[in-house]
Parts: C-alpha cells; structure tokens; sequence
C-alpha cells in the first residue's frame, strides 16, 4: 500500500513538473525579453551582461502578399515576400552573454519604375525618365547580426557587435539594372557602473556601404533608354543610356559611403520600480559614385551627418504583474552632395585618364524625425502580458534642395502618423490565443514644389529636366490624408514530445484614402500575412 501511494505521489510531481514545464514555456514572449531591458537592444553590446532571463531563441517564417496602388512612387501595387528569420538572447558563461540574428527576405513586385537603387536616403537618385517600361522587380536581402557582451570585473563590461547585411536587386525589363549591396556596421563599446543606481556606457562604431549597379539591355536593341540623374525632388538631367555616364552600360558602378560615430548612453535607477535609459549617438561620413582611379570617372561626392538622441522611462511595480514605458527619440540626418566636374584626357602612351576639377553643389537633403510612444503591460504571467496597449505619434519632416545653376528647386514635406495597438493574450488549456488590432491615421503638409533661379536665365539655359509623375505619386503617399486597420489571430502551442512553443499566425493590414491625382495607381492596399514558428 505504501508503495503505490509513494509511486501515485512520484508521478503526481512528475505531471505536475511537466505542466508547469509547459506552463512556463507557453508563459515565454520574446518581444517581452528583450524589451526588458532597454540597453539589450543597443548596439552597445557590452551591456548584454545585464540579461538576467533564462536563454531564448525564436523562429519564424512568414509569407506576405500585397495588393493596391496606395505606395510609394519606387514600389509595386503587386508583392510577394517570403521571410524567414532567427534571433535569440544566449548566456554562455556567468561572465558571457551573446546575442544572434539571421534573416533571409525575398521580396518581388510587378509593374514596377521608380529609382534604381534600393536604399531610400540617398545623396541623389537615378530614376527612369518614362513610365512606359515597367517590369518586374526582385530583391534578395541576407541580414546577420553577432554581439558578444563580457563582464570582466564586478559588473565593468566590453562588448562588439556585428551587423553585417548582403543584398541582391533586380529588374527584368529593359532598361534593365542588376544591384549588389553590402553593408557592414563593426561596433566596440564598454558599459561601467558607477553607483548602485547610476551606470554609463559608450562606444565607436566604424559603419562601411557600397551599392553597385550595373544597366543593361536585353539584346540588341535600337530603342533609346533615359534617366533621370535626381539631384532633389525629381529635379536634375537626363542621361541616355550608353558607354558613359551614371548609366555606362560597360562598368559596374559603385556608390560607396564610411561613416565613423560614437554614442554615449546612461542609466538611472533612481528606485527598483523606476528607471531611464538614455542614448546619444552622432556619426559623420563620405562617400562618392563611381570609381577611384585615374582611368574612371567618379561622378560624385557627398557627405552625410547623423544626430540621434533618445532616452525610455520603465516603471514596474513591485508586484510585477504591470509594466509601463515610455520611448522618446528624435534623429537629424544632413546630406549634401556635390557633381565632380572634370575632362577626358590621354596621356603619351595613348591610354585615357581623367583631370578634376572644382566640384560643384547639386543638392542638400535633411530628415527630422521625431517619435514618442506609450506601452502599458498588464496581468503579466510569467513573461507573457495578458494586455498590452501602446499608443505612438511619430512626425517626419524631409527638406529637399536641388541645384543645376541657375535653376534651383525646393521641397518640405511634413508627415504626422498616430498609430494605436491592442494585444489580448488569452490563456487556454492546451495553448495561448493572441488576438491583436491596431489602427493608425496619416496626415502631411508641404507644396509638391517650389522651382526658381538664382539669376535670370539665358535663352539658351534650358530649365532642368523633372519627372511629374513619380513627384506626384510620392507626394500623395507622404502627405495624403489616409487611415490604417489590421489585426491578428496567432495560436501558440506546445509541440508534441518537445520544448518548442509553436506559434501559427494569420494578419490582415488595410490602407486607405480618398485623394488621388492624375499620376496615381490607386486609393487603398492590403496586405495579408500568414507566419508559423516557435520559441524554446
């Protein structure tokens, strides 16, 4: 009799252990690790060695498929993106924690023009001169992130982190393009505890990008190509397409920017309910298009200078069972560029070289971006909110200032975007139902345009060449009143005979407005989102 009741009690435990195992592993959400802590997601990576939770890692890979004509001028009414990623917070040693992120997206439209470069804040553009050759698009982004955090003596720590992100772009229509992009972003910082309620930390980040470019045609074809060489607000010259130029059909030309910057961040803990995190961070940088060698042409140069302050206030009652914060950041980015002026040359050997002289201003460009939000966490269990509420009003302002003298033109554009979010973690028995919705309005302000000169012109200076259509379409996307719904349903379950919380998830975005013009596509865009994954 004492046997069976010392075995009934034996896999009583034993169920009640892995209950609780699962219990615990369904009470597990990523977001909520590693918002935890503000400094864990700076790319400080010295302060890893605060992380304090148990070891986690999450999956996932999603499928989205977008449809509607309410985009940016350099996007497509058509997509389908397919992305996997993995990330996960990792304590090696008491002394040792590492963080880890790999992803892969793969993004395809249809119908698409626009620039032919992927990234958006660029020191100029190079976008096509008609809207009679659109074509399908694909682009390929490869995303690696390794940060190592030591702590070498009683809470005094040295950290580095790598971001490292390789990407492939391509039109398939002629004018067609091909685009390779690297960027590498190398970090060493350190983080020292002051006080009891007072600690510091800074670090120097050396950041390197090139994006290459090469234009082609399909074939042989008699049929003349042009673009647009945008100094500012689809404002600049139009260059046909052949054996010269930003487009020469015969080299691959490169756009490459250094940047070297630092930042410095603090803390203050002031109670054990109530901390600040705060962050500056200034960079500065050059780069230029083309080739450096006396045998290429390099076409421009430009400078760039970025300002980010920040700082996100976390009070936790000692109950722990709410969590409240706040995040506040704004970032100046000032960029200027300047046309190399120069002359084809060959020397006594008959080989052709290039003589440069004084550059010349073509345009500036300057973004201010402002964001402040609240989150409000309640019924926390675990690591896992049963509410979560956040509200976020972010102001973007862009000044654009294009120069081919004596004609100049001018751009300011202000957007304001109010977004609000609620997420309902249901506890069932066998898994944990997430509904979330969320709903945003836009609104912006600013002329299309404002074209003048510095002088009277001649009758022989022609204006600059402009791309209406694509100012148009841009113009509506930043500054159109428009709305946004969404919402989602995720299941999350143990697997079967293993410690994987599993996650099945299926979204649905809607985008709307009721202005439109002569250039645009489309009033509204959906998109759809079905994701599975898991975290242990």
């Amino acid at each position: 009799m004492l046997t069976k009741k010392i075995a009934f009690c034996l896999l009583f435990c034993l169920l009640a252990l892995c209950t609780s195992a699962q219990d615990s592993l369904l009470l597990r959400d990523f977001k909520f690790v590693s918002h935890s802590d503000p400094s864990l997601n700076h790319r400080n990576a010295a302060a890893l060695t605060r992380f304090t939770a148990s070891n986690i890692v999450k999956t996932e890979i999603a499928v989205n498929k977008g449809n509607g004509g309410l985009v940016d001028y350099s996007d497509s009414r058509n997509t389908l993106v397919a992305d996997g990623n993995v990330e996960s917070f990792y304590r090696l040693s008491p002394r040792v924690v590492t963080y880890g992120a790999i992803s892969y997206s793969g993004w395809s439209g249809r119908d698409m023009t626009g620039s032919a470069f992927m990234q958006k804040r660029m020191p100029f553009n190079l976008v096509e001169d008609s809207l009679t050759n659109p074509g399908k698009k694909h682009r390929d982004i490869y995303h690696l992130v390794g940060a190592l955090g030591v702590d070498v003596y009683q809470g005094i720590s040295v950290g580095a982190r790598m971001d490292y992100t390789s990407s492939n772009y391509a039109k398939y229509k002629d004018l067609r393009h091909q685009n390779k992009l690297m960027d590498m972003q190398l970090t060493l910082g350190g983080h020292l505890p002051l006080l009891k309620w007072l600690s510091i930390g800074a670090d120097y980040t050396y950041h390197r990008q090139t994006e290459s470019v090469t234009f082609g045609t399909y074939g042989k074809s008699e049929r003349v190509y042009k673009t647009l060489v945008d100094y500012g607000a689809f404002m600049g010259r139009v260059e046909q397409f052949g054996n010269e130029g930003y487009t020469d059909k015969a080299r691959e030309m490169p756009l490459f920017e250094e940047n070297h910057g630092a930042s410095i961040q603090t803390e203050v803990t002031p109670t054990e309910q109530l901390s600040f995190f705060g962050s500056f961070i200034f960079s500065r940088g050059d780069g230029y298009y083309g080739r450096k060698s006396p045998y290429t042409a390099t076409y421009t140069q430009h400078k760039r200078d970025i300002t980010e302050t920040s700082f996100t206030v976390i009070y936790q009652p000692l109950s722990y069972t709410s969590r409240f914060c706040l995040d506040v950041s704004y970032q100046t980015e000032k960029l200027s560029n300047r046309a190399e002026t120069f002359r084809e040359l060959t020397n006594t050997s008959g080989a052709n070289y290039y003589e440069y002289y004084d550059a010349v201003e073509t345009g500036t460009k300057k973004w201010n971006d402002f964001a402040i939000g609240l989150t409000a966490q309640q019924g926390i269990r675990g690591e896992l909110p049963a509410w979560e509420l956040s509200a976020q009003y972010q102001c973007h302002h862009r000044q654009q200032s294009a120069f081919l003298y004596p004609f100049y033109r001018y751009q300011s554009l202000k957007t304001n975007i109010l977004m609000l979010s609620a997420v309902r973690n249901q506890i069932g028995r066998k898994g944990v139902w997430t509904f979330s919705l969320k709903a945003a309005c836009q609104n912006g302000s600013g002329a299309p345009f404002q074209d003048g000169s510095f002088v009277e012109p001649s009758l022989k200076q022609e204006p600059p060449a402009t791309m209406d259509a694509l100012l148009y379409r841009e113009y509506r996307y930043l500054t159109a009143k428009q709305y946004l719904v969404g919402g989602s349903v995720q299941y999350a379950f143990v697997f079967p005979h293993s410690r994987l919380k599993t996650h099945v998830r299926l979204g649905l975005d809607y985008r709307a407005t009721n202005q439109d013009n002569d250039f645009t596509q489309g009033n509204n865009h959906t998109l759809l989102t079905m994701a599975v994954g898991c975290t242990l």
